[in-house]
């Protein structure tokens, strides 16, 4: 499985803001007289920029109603992608309080490209899920750290598109289409943000705002309907959760933004803010992310047994950190140089559902360490805005997989280990379950063994529709067998071998009847 995973925090955007204590100068000199600046957050402004989104979904199948009927347990599937956006806002500035606090209200639209490959439940068929456009009218609720400087939390509603989603065929030769399609649908929701906006000093009325954004959408059921229009009696239940971070720039039509005071003052001693040093953090986060998860066969020959689908997961995470910084002296000391490392305590999972196999189960993303590098730029002396690269690892915990069919919640018998992630990951995982039990020869069967050849090279045998019926002596020489029979009858798919033995119908059996199946696969 090649896996990509994108922690989005509810407290970082493109530019993430940082202060520093403020240190007192050993010295100070006589200030000059200087022209006071005050930035106007009262007035109406324009912008426009882009940034990055993922999208989650619960996803269910159900069908053959009035009432429907769940066919499949819920699975989680998603996509990822950019976006370009612009908006329109009013704020407010109180005079209240120092001036600090700032309300307003905007409008926002995104032209997106937000792709998953979506592979319904229960269904052997695969397609592209675009999101491609949404709008979202709401408030924010703003506090100036500095009078140039504000940090905002935002909310309101929204409204977002996903394209018609037309399916192939899940199994080889892959890119046949499999005659079904999912209508466009709009889905209507919520969401939750939290930003920073700054008055930049290049342009009179231009400032520069970063927002992530959680977004959560009602369920709708999706009619999947054949590829002439007319309506197959399956549906799927989907609530989509969306994360965005976002940038942008600002143009306001007040009086020019930042504005020099017709009055001059003393300007008292500035304090001294040292950057250079070593320090220890923690906190918190929400956090999402996406695989590309694919089904192959282990050989020889390895072979791929589905198509590509994007699955995923979402939920909170703590974090500590520690780290050390240097600030340049050159540049009037603006720039800022660090390494750090970090580790993150979390709990974000989905139902994964393996491509072409009938099993569902919870993967969780249970922890994840970092070490890396920052560049920042001293926006204020006490205000550092940066970028950072590096290095990261992630650790899954085991899965372990139920019938993905109604009754739900029974133990498919398949398992996936534990696992850590790293930025580039290939790794190989065995399955091995145990079918259903059914009469091969009426009731005068038993099961004497399974030989499955190869452990770490066995074949992957889907169904009894893979099997063949041989004759072939004991394979399992230390196993009791019904005398008489020296040749045994048994089914055989590539290496593997299942046993059975003809009785008399008042004979009971020693072994339970049943098949086996064995085999790898890796994603």
């Amino acid at each position: 499985m090649k896996k990509l995973a994108l922690v989005l925090s509810a407290v970082a955007a493109f530019a993430t803001p940082a202060f520093a204590a403020d240190l007192p100068a050993r010295t100070y000199s006589k200030a000059p007289a200087v022209a006071v600046t005050v930035t106007s957050w009262t007035g109406c402004y324009v912008g426009g920029g882009g940034g990055y989104g993922m999208w989650n979904q619960e996803n269910s199948t159900s069908g053959f109603g009035p009432p429907p009927i769940p066919i499949s347990d819920t699975i989680t599937t998603g996509g990822r992608g950019y976006f370009g956006t612009v908006q329109v806002g009013c704020d407010y500035q109180f005079a209240a309080a120092g001036g600090n606090f700032v309300v307003g209200a905007f409008g926002d639209y995104d032209f997106a490209s937000l792709k998953g490959t979506f592979a319904p439940s229960g269904f052997s068929m695969v397609g592209d899920e675009k999101m491609s456009s949404a709008w979202a009218v709401g408030g924010r609720l703003g506090w100036l750290a500095t009078p140039s400087f504000l940090t905002y939390f935002s909310a309101g509603y929204t409204e977002a598109t996903f394209d018609r989603t037309n399916f192939n065929s899940n199994f080889p030769p892959f890119g046949v289409s499999a005659g079904f399609f999912q209508d466009k649908r709009t889905y209507k929701g919520w969401f939750i943000g939290t930003g920073n906006e700054y008055a930049l000093d290049i342009l009179p009325g231009l400032f520069w705002k970063n927002e992530y954004r959680f977004s959560e959408f009602d369920t709708e059921s999706n009619p999947i309907r054949f590829t002439a229009g007319l309506p197959s009696a399956i549906s799927e239940d989907s609530k989509k959760f969306v994360h965005t971070v976002r940038s942008e720039l600002v143009y306001r039509f007040n009086s020019g933004g930042s504005a020099p005071a017709e009055a001059y003052v003393k300007a008292p001693a500035a304090p001294v803010v040292n950057w250079t040093g070593c320090y220890v953090g923690g906190g918190g986060g929400y956090g999402l992310w996406n695989q590309e998860n694919t089904t192959y066969v282990d050989g020889p020959p390895r072979t791929r047994f589905s198509e590509t689908a994007t699955t995923g997961g979402r939920g909170y995470l703590g974090t500590v950190q520690g780290g050390c910084d240097y600030q340049l002296a050159a540049a009037g000391a603006r720039f800022v140089v660090g390494a750090f490392g970090d580790y993150d305590f979390s709990s974000l999972k989905g139902n994964l559902n393996p491509q072409r196999v009938n099993g569902v189960g919870d993967e969780k993303m249970s922890s994840a360490w970092s070490a890396g590098g920052r560049l920042g730029w001293l926006a204020l002396p006490n205000l550092l805005t940066y970028v950072s690269v590096g290095y990261t690892e992630a650790t899954f915990d085991r899965t372990d997989f139920t019938g993905i069919s109604a009754p739900f919640g029974v133990p498919a018998g398949l398992f996936t280990e534990a696992h850590l992630q790293g930025l580039v990951h290939r790794r190989r995982r065995r399955i091995c379950a145990e079918l259903p039990a059914r009469p091969v020869l009426e009731k005068r069967v038993s099961l004497l063994g399974v030989r499955c050849g190869d452990q770490s090279h066995s074949d992957h045998c889907n169904g009894p529709a893979d099997w063949r019926l041989d004759r072939f002596r004991e394979i399992h020489p230390h196993r009791s067998q019904p005398a008489g029979l020296p040749l045994q009858l048994g089914w055989r798919c590539g290496r593997c071998e299942v046993l059975i033995s003809a009785q008399s119908a008042a004979q009971k059996p020693r072994h339970r009847p049943g098949l086996f199946r064995c085999g790898s696969a890796s994603a």
